[in-house]
């Protein structure tokens, strides 16, 4: 079977400046989700609060698991860019000098096995 090379998924290298805007972005999205659920997604949730939650509407908020997803991939992907921008100067590092190029780095990496 042949596999297209611009198959690659969200394995996409970024510039520092790019990711430096996303870590903004990131950070932005994480304080709005905080503010929006009043961090209401770090406390336990009895099961009896669960059972007592009535089925949401077609055109309601979302419901506090839908928040808690959106808490989680939040925060995912802030941590994602963090490490990115960690991994920076390691790869800045392996250009050569004179060189006419900008390091870049994965937002995600392969888990090694």
């Amino acid at each position: 079977m042949r596999v297209r090379a611009s198959c690659r998924g969200g394995l996409v290298s970024r510039r520092r400046e790019t990711l430096e805007k996303l870590l903004q972005e990131a950070r932005s999205e994480v304080q709005r989700l905080r503010e929006k659920t009043g961090c209401a997604c770090h406390r336990s949730i009895t099961k009896q609060e669960v059972a007592s939650e009535e089925p949401p509407a077609a055109e309601s908020e979302p419901s506090r698991q839908e928040q808690a997803a959106a808490m989680r991939h939040a925060e995912e992907r802030l941590e994602h860019v963090e490490q990115a921008l960690e991994r920076m100067p390691e790869m800045e590092a392996k250009i050569m000098p004179g060189e006419h190029k900008e390091a870049r780095v994965s937002q995600r990496t392969r888990q090694r096995r």
